[in-house]
C-alpha cells in the first residue's frame, strides 16, 4: 500500500476534447450531460479522500450510463489517448507494482468509485487508479461498508507515510510468518481504520505471508550452505544486514519483503535458527 503521484490533468485530453473526438451521436450525448459531469468532477476533488464514499451519485439515465461505459471499454476517441497517458504516467514513476498491494504488476486502472454506482466518474482520470488483476478482482465494486470507506485513495493518501506494516516470524515448531498493521503517528485513528479495512479486504496478510514463507525458506537453504556456515555467525549477520539494506533501497515504501528482511536483520533469531 503506497501513495502514487496523481496524473497531471493538463497533460491529458479534457472531457470536452474527448467529446469532440467522438462520433456525432456520442458527441451530442456527452455534450448534453457535460455540465453535470464537470460539476461532479469538482465535487470529487473537494471530497477526496475522506468523504468520497459519501458523495451522492448522479441520477444519470440508462442510455447515458451505457454510452460512457462504451467510451471507456472501447477507448473511444481521445479517451484512448487519456488511457495510455495514465499508463505512461504510472510507468514513469519507476515503480510498476500495484500500489494497492505493493505486490502484483499493474495491468488495469481501477474505478475507485465504481462506475456501476457512479457512472459520472467513468472517464475521470483521478478516479482511475493503477491496480493489479488480483486486487481488482477482490475490490470489484466495493467502496464502503456500514458507512466506512474500504480502501485508500492512493492518488491522495499515504504520501510519506511509512512504518505501518509489521511482520512476526516464528521458528518453532515450523517457520511461520504473520503480517499485521500498527498505527503510525502520521495517521489519525479514523485514517488507520480505513488502512485496516484496505489491508483486510485485499487479504494482504495472507498474500504477504505466503510469499514471505517462500523467501524465508530460500534464505534458510542459502544460509545453511557449507560455504555460508563456514563464515560464522558474525559474518552471516553482516551479510543479512546488507541484504536488508539493499532490499529496502530497491523497494517502494511499506514493501512486504523489505519489512521481512529488516525484521530478520533486527534480531539474532534468524541467525540462531540457521546454526541450530
Amino acid at each position: 500500500m503506497r501513495y502514487v503521484p496523481p496524473p497531471e490533468l493538463a497533460s491529458l485530453p479534457t472531457l470536452q476534447q474527448i467529446e469532440s473526438s467522438c462520433a456525432p451521436n456520442v458527441r451530442a450525448a456527452i455534450g448534453a450531460i457535460r455540465p453535470q459531469l464537470l460539476a461532479a468532477y469538482a465535487a470529487y476533488e473537494a471530497a477526496r479522500p475522506e468523504s468520497l464514499h459519501q458523495l451522492p451519485p448522479l441520477n444519470l439515465g440508462v442510455a447515458d450510463r451505457q454510452m460512457l461505459d462504451v467510451v471507456f471499454k472501447r477507448r473511444y476517441g481521445r479517451f484512448r489517448e487519456l488511457w495510455h497517458g495514465l499508463t505512461d504516467h504510472f510507468e514513469s514513476t519507476g515503480e510498476c507494482t500495484c500500489p494497492y498491494c505493493n505486490f502484483g504488476e499493474q495491468w488495469e486502472h481501477d474505478h475507485f468509485l465504481p462506475k456501476s454506482v457512479y457512472p459520472e466518474f467513468t472517464l475521470y482520470p483521478n478516479n482511475l487508479i493503477p491496480i493489479c488483476k488480483h486486487c481488482n478482482g477482490k475490490k470489484l465494486a466495493r467502496y464502503k461498508e456500514n458507512g466506512v470507506r474500504l480502501f485508500k485513495h492512493l492518488f491522495s493518501e499515504l504520501d510519506g507515510v511509512v512504518g505501518f506494516l509489521r511482520v512476526k516470524v516464528k521458528y518453532e515448531p515450523t517457520l511461520h510468518v504473520e503480517y499485521n498493521l500498527t498505527r503510525p503517528a502520521t495517521l489519525t485513528a479514523a485514517q488507520f481504520v480505513v488502512l485496516e479495512m484496505h489491508f483486510g479486504k485485499l487479504d494482504l496478510a495472507d498474500r504477504y505471508a505466503r510469499q514471505a514463507s517462500t523467501v524465508l525458506a530460500k534464505l534458510v537453504r542459502q544460509f545453511r550452505s557449507a560455504e555460508n556456515l563456514a563464515l560464522g555467525r558474525h559474518q552471516l549477520r553482516k551479510r543479512l544486514n546488507q541484504m536488508a539494506a539493499d532490499r529496502a533501497a530497491a523497494s517502494p515504501p511499506n514493501h512486504w519483503e523489505a519489512v521481512l528482511m529488516q525484521a530478520l536483520a533486527a534480531s539474532d533469531e534468524f541467525t540462531d535458527h540457521i546454526f541450530d
